[in-house]
């Protein structure tokens, strides 16, 4: 129970310690334009994407993953919220892969800072990637000014769902299993 209760301190202090310094303040602003601005991208085909993955296996364009519904989330490490969500997508990966799903988690800070967050944390489904800067294109702009922000991918490639903000387990299944291409029976 002091384990728990300790954690719990750690997590809440940590949050404070981000609105402290604004990384959190700014995961949490989000207005009516940016809500307009997320609309407006879903429907199109998503631009494309060229990363580093972090786990050394080269790099990858979002292309590459047409036939699965793929979910990008843009985080970072000094963001609350961002590393909230962390758990909530493992989950999703393990759980939906088999269904088609890929949750990719894209930042664009230092690799070797990213490499060393990755190393701490308890388990890993979910596939991180760098990208040296953030395109200016919609819907991936929306990372430029907010964190997180998820894209939802449908197989053909065309963005679905732009979602600002941290969400739970459960917001996650219901955005992408529309677009899953192998729904569970």
């Amino acid at each position: 129970m002091k384990r728990k209760l300790a954690r719990v301190f750690a997590v809440v202090a940590a949050i404070a310690l981000g609105f402290l310094v604004g990384g959190g303040l700014r995961s949490l602003r989000f207005g009516a334009e940016s809500a307009s601005e997320a609309r407006s991208a879903t429907g199109k085909p998503a631009p494309e994407l060229v990363f580093e993955l972090l786990d050394g296996s080269g790099s990858a364009q979002l292309s590459d993953f047409r036939g699965r519904a793929v979910l990008l989330n843009f985080w970072a490490t000094w963001c609350p919220p961002c590393r909230a969500e962390l758990p909530a997508l493992n989950r999703l990966q393990r759980e939906l892969a088999p269904q088609g799903l890929l949750v990719l988690a894209i930042s664009d800070e230092d690799p070797e800072q990213l490499r060393r967050f990755m190393a701490e944390l308890p388990e890993q489904a979910i596939r991180y990637g760098f990208l040296g800067r953030i395109p200016e294109v919609a819907p991936f702009n929306l990372a430029l000014r907010y964190r997180p922000v998820t894209v939802v991918v449908d197989p053909e490639g065309v963005v679905r769902e732009v979602i600002l903000g941290a969400q739970s387990l459960e917001a996650f299944r219901q955005k992408v299993a529309p677009y899953l291409p192998r729904r569970a029976s």
